[in-house]
């Protein structure tokens, strides 16, 4: 289904709120990724952000990540709370070290770990639900 940019009307049968544009679409920052933990570690220097950590594999695409893409992580809540985090998007693929070192076994994974990568707050193995995200991310305190 598709959005009507905003300033234009639905389409007769369209619901009655298709004109205005959804949160995710015009609200909030958008997550900026990193790619590798190196990269990630020199951004995270004497700020002490926490770092999300998301691993794939760019050779075997997976219907979980696409999810994720469009709904997790467009999120106007998660996107909130990306702010104050350093982001990374870890491809197995180019930094199968990075692999070994966390003791990933399914793909996607996601990781909230401290600036220092040694605390893990979250880790969820497969797809991300938002709503389940955002609950675990309060019950955690590790968002403002």
């Amino acid at each position: 289904e598709s959005e009507v940019p905003q300033g234009q009307q639905a389409s007769p049968g369209a619901p009655a709120d298709a004109d205005r544009p959804s949160a995710t679409q015009s609200d909030g920052p958008e997550i900026t990724w990193l790619t590798s933990a190196e990269v990630a570690s020199r951004a995270t220097g004497n700020a002490g952000k926490d770092v999300l950590l998301l691993f794939y594999s760019s050779s075997t695409p997976s219907p979980e990540m696409e999810s994720m893409d469009s709904s997790v992580w467009n999120d106007l809540s998660i996107r909130r709370f990306a702010k104050n985090w350093v982001c990374v998007k870890i491809d197995v693929d180019a930094y199968p070290e990075e692999k070994v070192k966390w003791g990933i076994t399914v793909l996607p994974t996601t990781i909230l770990t401290n600036s220092k990568f040694k605390d893990q707050y979250y880790r969820q193995e497969g797809l991300l639900d938002a709503q389940q995200f955002c609950a675990a991310m309060m019950d955690t305190g590790r968002v403002r």
